[in-house]
């Protein structure tokens, strides 16, 4: 062992000893100028392959899919433009349970809803891309009275949130919680995952339905054609 040590140590001394050093001593440099031509070449390739695909997005995004004969505002405590989400939301097939259980309704946090309005006239689909460009899911929650009276407690203390369906008449006061019944509510998957303080929601059982929010809104609105703002206030002890 000793002998293989020794060996070693002069190897790794005769390595290092012998390494050559190389000391530039001369060299030459050249400069290459950029051009107008070479830029425009360059972009012109870059726009060439770029087209097809910024043609089929300008297509998509101006593509006309109804009128709005007033302005859709986001306002508290409901607002017609929320209203118009969660009337999408609630219209939809998919917003029914496969068994027949029946939807109480559907809510969706004001958060969720990116631009502050949509101006009266044509709506193309790109503005509905502004309103909802994140890729929630329609989720269905299944509560029981005691959850959801807490989460209208958490909406009325946040200044409402849009809101539709017979859900709306427990706010109203026309009709009482059961805390042993069990309550079916729709919703965008962040809030149903615990999103905007929603943790009370997590332990929940949830069905999936497939489908954006973005893209129910927008066949509500093809489906519909000409749509008129709806300013119905769900939280009358907050709003009037």
């Amino acid at each position: 062992m000793k002998i293989f040590n020794r060996f070693l140590l002069l190897s790794l001394l005769i390595l290092t000893s012998c390494k050559t050093h190389f000391v530039a001593t001369s060299h030459d440099k050249q400069l290459y100028k950029i051009t107008s031509n070479n830029q425009k070449d360059t972009l012109s390739e870059i726009e060439k392959y770029l087209k097809p695909f910024r043609d089929s997005l300008y297509l998509t995004m101006n593509e006309v899919i109804g009128e709005a004969m007033g302005d859709f505002i986001k306002e508290k405590p409901s607002g017609s433009l929320g209203n118009l989400v969660v009337d999408a939301m609630f219209a939809d097939d998919g917003c029914q349970m496969t068994d027949g259980r029946k939807v109480s309704g559907a809510l969706t946090n004001p958060g969720g809803l990116r631009i502050h309005q949509i101006p009266k006239g044509t709506i193309t689909k790109g503005k509905i891309f502004e309103l909802l460009p994140f890729e929630n899911e329609l989720v269905i929650v299944e509560v029981n009275g005691k959850i959801l009276k807490q989460w209208m407690e958490l909406i009325k203390n946040n200044g409402g949130w849009p809101i539709t369906g017979d859900i709306t008449m427990l706010l109203r006061g026309l009709s009482n919680y059961q805390d042993d019944a069990t309550y079916y509510i729709a919703t965008n998957d962040y809030v149903a995952n615990g999103g905007d303080n929603c943790s009370f929601l997590i332990p929940c059982k949830k069905y999936s339905t497939g489908k954006t929010i973005r893209s129910l809104v927008i066949a509500f609105i093809q489906k519909s054609k000409i749509i008129v703002p709806n300013k119905t206030n769900s939280f009358p002890q907050l709003g009037e």
